[in-house]
């Protein structure tokens, strides 16, 4: 090789060294910035949910649902002195207002931030390119915060997981993203927003790739994207919150193999309860959708409905976060009976206030609903020395229940590890959370999953791919095309066209071999000149050309097609010499249909 080549391309590799180093650069930044401002808006909130909190059922409604230890209570020392009782019929009233004001705010504004968040991102994955309107994370804050506040039964990680989406995929487009790319931005920002709200920023980076399907597969792309946003955000909300788990959780631990008989019923009995949250909580979505009324006042007539619930039984009012933690600290004065109550009620309340088109996630009431059947079960089984305390399962049972009806088992068992703050119970957690996944599997709390990545749009060049890979040119290759003499005079390959109808095609010497690639409109331009250049086929035709071989594959053939200027791949023996035929897109486009028929 000559020094000058060798030098071109030492080049040619700096400049193409130096592009990636500036995209890994940019997109290192951008991850950064998705993450400082998830973890902003994550303080945010949670400052409007506990400002909410504090005075439409503190200060209005005298009622002071317990908090989880780790969670914020910035106004906590503005209800000092605030009477005690609960003024019943407000819980019925507050909650519907609260409805009403989230109904119109988001009907007016941005209806795709009705209903729980996480799927609207994931659909935004699939199917939208990862485009977010710029708007939606505004108006899910402020409407999740009204339904919440006010005492909806709902959760934190749907609108904070659109408002670290939002923000990622608002910065790809500025930034001049293509959609892949994009994508992975957004799913950056959902992590990072579930990283800070729950503290739990390895969870958070898992859950955004593993949520978006119904099968064992993980977005792997996004993973180190969601890491660095996730770590930034965590970072940002638990510098000002504390850096303590949401949940105060004693020593518990996997102490036995007999346990694993009481982690077994309580993974069957999550698959059971599973499938009626979704079944509920979709069957009450459906008659909400099917009501003769403005959509605005559907969240307002479920926030009544969950308040009337609530004036008989008000611990399912808000995130009941705090109803858990009692448990946990061993303060559970309400027994069996009030923890069953709490999970099956939980499930209806849900189902009217982000069912009926309120804003809020799913997760927040899943880990209640989890937790409280976790109790139930873990003290039946302790009388039945099956386990030493009643309050492993808790934990346990708040992993099997969510991580099963979402099918995010692995984010799942990390995510409510880091929340409690306790890595002692990943066994049992593990195995609770692969009984209720095989119990589960058809039920989808997120309708926008898809099965796999090949299942999703966003993915189709892969879909077809694989397809491809399976076939062979000799399958699709067109046997029967005109191999074009070499000697044939300029004017008889002229008349090629009218023939057959395609412009160009293969020319081959008298052994077969071919020669080249002969385009009909270059003939016709030869035979126009005064004095032609070419009398035969092979002095007009184009000596640069690629070939295939019957064994390889379709794909590998598409691929050749993309880039070959002449729209035409030579079939040629394994030796490379002798020509069997052609390959152009119609061929395999023609073939596919019949395969397919």
């Amino acid at each position: 090789m000559r020094s000058d080549d060798r030098r071109h391309q030492a080049t040619d590799r700096a400049l193409s060294g130096r592009a990636r180093w500036s995209r890994l650069t940019r997109r290192t930044v951008a991850c950064v910035l998705v993450g400082v401002v998830a973890g902003l808006g994550a303080r945010l909130f949670s400052w409007l949910l506990q400002g909410g909190f504090a005075l439409f059922l503190g200060r209005l409604c005298h009622f002071y649902p317990p908090g989880a230890a780790g969670e914020p209570s910035p106004f906590a020392a503005s209800l000092t002195g605030v009477p005690r009782v609960p003024v019943r019929w407000l819980l019925v009233l507050v909650p519907a207002l609260g409805g009403l004001a989230s109904g119109l705010i988001v009907n007016r504004f941005a209806p795709e931030a009705s209903g729980h968040g996480t799927d609207a991102a994931i659909l935004s994955f699939h199917r939208l390119g990862g485009r977010v309107r710029g708007r939606v994370p505004v108006v899910k804050t402020i409407a999740s915060a009204v339904t919440l506040g006010t005492g909806g039964s709902g959760g934190k990680e749907g609108p904070i997981a659109q408002i670290g989406a939002g923000f990622g995929s608002l910065l790809a487009t500025r930034l001049g993203m293509p959609d892949s790319e994009r994508r992975l931005l957004m799913l950056a920002g959902v992590g990072a927003g579930v990283a800070a709200i729950f503290k739990a920023p390895l969870a958070g980076a898992l859950f955004a790739g593993e949520v978006l399907y119904q099968s064992e597969e993980l977005e792997h792309e996004a993973l180190v994207p969601s890491v660095v946003a996730s770590v930034v955000s965590y970072s940002v909300f638990a510098s000002v919150h504390g850096f303590d788990p949401v949940f105060r959780t004693p020593n518990l631990t996997f102490n036995h193999p007999q346990e694993l008989v009481g982690y077994a019923l309580l993974g069957l009995l999550c698959g059971a309860l599973g499938w009626l949250y979704v079944k509920c909580f979709y069957g009450v979505h459906g008659v909400f959708a099917k009501l003769a009324m403005p959509a605005a006042l559907k969240p307002a007539l479920g926030g009544l409905l969950t308040g009337l619930v609530g004036l008989v039984f008000p611990a399912v009012l808000a995130t009941s976060y705090g109803y858990l933690q009692q448990a946990l600290d061993g303060q559970a004065t309400g027994g069996v009976i009030f923890f069953l109550a709490l999970a099956l009620l939980k499930i209806v309340t849900t189902s009217f206030s982000i069912g009926s088109g309120g804003s809020g996630g799913v997760f927040g009431p899943a880990l209640v609903i989890g937790g409280s059947l976790g109790f139930v079960v873990g003290t039946a089984c302790q009388h039945l020395g099956l386990i030493g305390d009643a309050r492993a399962m808790i934990p346990v049972g708040m992993a099997g229940f969510f991580g099963g009806a979402a099918h995010a088992p692995l984010s799942t068992m990390i995510m409510v590890s880091e929340m409690t703050g306790n890595y002692q119970l990943l066994v049992p957690s593990m195995f609770t959370c692969a009984i209720a996944v095989v119990c589960l599997r058809g039920v989808r709390l997120y309708r926008e999953q898809v099965r796999d990545r090949l299942a999703s749009p966003a993915h189709v060049e892969e879909s077809v791919a694989a397809l491809l890979r399976d076939k062979l040119v000799a399958d699709f290759m067109n046997r029967d095309d005109t191999l074009v003499p070499a000697a044939l005079p300029l004017a008889e390959a002229a008349a090629l066209y009218t023939a057959s109808g395609h412009t160009r095609y293969a020319v081959c010497d008298e052994s077969g071999r071919v020669v080249g690639i002969l385009d009909v409109r270059a003939v016709l331009a030869a035979l126009l000149e005064a004095q032609p250049q070419a009398a035969t086929a092979a002095d007009a035709a184009e000596s640069d050309f690629a070939t295939v071989t019957p064994e390889d594959s379709l794909h590998d053939a598409l691929l050749l097609l993309d880039n070959d200027p002449h729209g035409l791949l030579v079939v040629t023996s394994t030796n490379g010499r002798d020509a069997l035929g052609t390959l152009r897109r119609q061929d395999m486009l023609r073939g596919w249909a019949a395969h397919a028929a």
